[in-house]
């Protein structure tokens, strides 16, 4: 049982999924913080939320997702940076998304940071794997001489 458990959970979708739902829980709490402990207004408390899951996303998603173990300084930061750039994108589907079921659809606030995190963890993945943490046959991560077109940077 050890050894099927061990197995099933090196797959790299099983961590990323199990990662996403920690960084979507991230998301929540913090939205929950700022939104109904500090009464912040829904964009506000949003913007506190995905800059918080996006931080968090990163680290996990490098060091225990894909594996990633090269710990240069400069490297990490440039990842960082792409990572952060492309995340802008899901940012936008984000916030317009959840302000778009609240103002036309009625659904409330909360639920509807759930739903579009479904969406925005999808297409994170995607981002992440094929562009941002994308390894080069020989396992490593693609240098940053090969990975300048594919930068948002």
């Amino acid at each position: 049982m050890k050894e099927h458990f061990r197995k099933f959970s090196e797959r790299e979708s099983v961590r990323y999924l199990f990662f996403g739902g920690l960084t979507t829980g991230v998301n929540l709490i913090v939205f929950a913080f700022f939104r109904y402990i500090w009464r912040t207004s829904v964009n506000a408390a949003n913007l506190a939320s995905i800059a918080a899951a996006v931080f968090f996303a990163f680290f996990v998603n490098r060091f225990w997702v894909f594996k990633i173990t090269d710990t240069d300084r400069k490297k990490m930061a440039a990842e960082f940076l792409n990572f952060a750039g492309m995340r802008m994108g899901t940012l936008g589907i984000e916030f317009f998304g959840v302000w778009f079921l609240i103002e036309y659809t009625g659904i409330p606030d909360f639920w509807s940071k759930g739903l579009i995190q479904a969406v925005v963890i999808i297409f994170n993945y995607v981002i992440s794997k094929f562009i941002i943490f994308r390894k080069n046959n020989t396992g490593g991560v693609e240098n940053e001489k090969d990975k300048c077109c594919n930068s948002v940077f």
